[in-house]
């Protein structure tokens, strides 16, 4: 699979591809990535399909980078200010804001998984992406919590946030009620320390 074009970026070019980036996300989550056409996202930025193909050099490239272009952080807190379980008890609260850019995420993760899942070079491209986005979460959960706040190594709370929290987020758009506030504030509250 080939990577973005590496042309000079100019902020002309930066604002057409951010429209473009914008554009396929929002197509992506309509219809899917096999259904979206690159005609349907040119039309929906204002552009032509030239543009898309002066930026990127396929469908999947301008895919990659409406991945990179979102990452999901953490709701991990800025500060270790409260105890560890105030900290993870605020965490769970975020995962359960039900956000307008959470509700956004859903589909479009969805979706870049079961693409990726028949596509190994696609995997290959976000494998960097992914551990770029893993040691700066890693960083972040050092600045709000220390070693003995944490059950696992930080690394390994990074990990089962990443699975987890996308997870959950799933579920509970499919069963509020099933995926209650209570129940994700119950999961984090399991992880505090001394409980």
């Amino acid at each position: 699979m080939s990577r973005p074009k590496s042309k000079p970026v100019s902020p002309r070019r930066a604002k057409t591809r951010e429209r473009l980036i914008e554009a396929a996300a929002a197509a992506v989550m309509d219809k899917g990535f096999r259904d979206t056409t690159l005609d349907a996202i040119a039309a929906r930025a204002g552009m032509t399909k030239g543009a898309i193909y002066d930026n990127f050099d396929s469908k999947e490239a301008l895919f990659v980078a409406v991945m990179t272009s979102r990452p999901g952080h953490l709701p991990v807190p800025a500060s270790a200010d409260g105890t560890p379980a105030e900290r993870l008890a605020a965490m769970a609260a975020q995962v359960t804001s039900d956000s307008e850019e959470s509700r956004l995420q859903i589909p479009l993760r969805a979706e870049f998984l079961l693409y990726s899942l028949t596509h190994p070079e696609l995997r290959e491209a976000m494998d960097g992406w992914l551990k770029e986005g893993f040691a700066a979460e890693e960083r972040a959960v050092a600045r709000a919590f220390s070693e003995r706040d944490l059950p696992m190594s930080r690394e390994a709370f990074v990990v089962m946030l990443e699975a987890m929290i996308p997870g959950l987020m799933y579920l509970r758009s499919q069963s509020p009620d099933l995926v209650s506030e209570a129940i994700v504030a119950e999961i984090f509250a399991a992880l505090a320390p001394n409980r």
